[in-house]
């Protein structure tokens, strides 16, 4: 579904539910991948209002966090008697990658089903992670406020490369998330990250997130790195972008699906 600056349009989700009659929509209201975007409480309160309409369940993704102060109330704090909304969230990006742990909030016979499915599928998650989750997830907000702050700093560490050596890139700040979400002037995005590849480095073409192809002179650039890092990428990706023009895209080759 198209967004604006705040979140899913619901005029088209509206005229999209009709048409196709799903069963199930995808939200990530707070800090969209991969633009980082930020939805308003007065439109998360609408879309839960047109899937209870529709009878479409909804699952709310929340595990990007990365903004410093408050937030608006997930979506599922708006929907209407008779909704159903599962709001799903992960320590993996407010506190470790490392730290495979998640959660799903639902009414209780559907968490009930859940966690039998996920018995069947893995026979369950290591004790160890388990202990540690319960340990932090009193101090969660903290952590993720923690976060925030350092990813703010690594956001102006990289916007500020990327001013000074790739000027003409073009981006919108994002509230929060975890990557730049990057158009590229009159460029195929897919061709770039081939020739970004031989220069070891590895980014996300927009065409990997949306089909309609609205997207493909984009590109998802995280700022999760240390400086060095992100210093070292852009330098690189410098070098591939000067490449990129002088001799235009490599070959047209098979794209991997993951």
């Amino acid at each position: 579904m198209p967004i604006d600056e705040e979140g899913m349009l619901p005029a088209l989700l509206a005229a999209a539910l009709a048409e196709h009659e799903p069963d199930l929509l995808f939200v990530m209201p707070s800090f969209h991948n991969p633009t980082g975007r930020l939805m308003s409480a007065s439109r998360r309160r609408r879309i839960a209002e047109l899937a209870r309409q529709h009878d479409v369940a909804v699952v709310e993704d929340l595990a990007y966090s990365g903004r410093i102060g408050k937030l608006p109330p997930p979506l599922g704090a708006f929907a209407p008697r008779g909704g159903e909304v599962l709001t799903i969230g992960s320590l993996s990006k407010s506190v470790w990658g490392g730290l495979r742990v998640g959660w799903l909030r639902a009414e209780e016979p559907v968490a009930a089903r859940f966690a039998r499915h996920k018995a069947l599928a893995d026979l369950g998650t290591p004790v160890l992670d388990q202990a540690v989750a319960v340990r932090l997830l009193p101090h969660l907000a903290e952590l993720e406020q923690t976060q925030a702050r350092s990813a703010a700093r690594r956001l102006r560490h990289l916007t500020g490369l990327l001013e000074q050596s790739l000027p003409d890139w073009r981006w919108e700040p994002p509230v929060g998330g975890s990557a730049l979400w990057i158009e590229l002037p009159d460029a195929d995005a897919g061709a770039f990250a081939q020739v970004a590849l031989r220069h070891e480095v590895e980014v996300v073409a927009g065409r990997t997130t949306d089909p309609s192809g609205r997207h493909d002179s984009f590109i998802r650039l995280p700022f999760t790195y240390p400086a060095d890092v992100l210093t070292e990428a852009v330098h690189r990706l410098t070098r591939a972008w000067g490449e990129f023009r002088r001799h235009g895209p490599v070959p047209e080759q098979g794209s991997p699906l993951v």
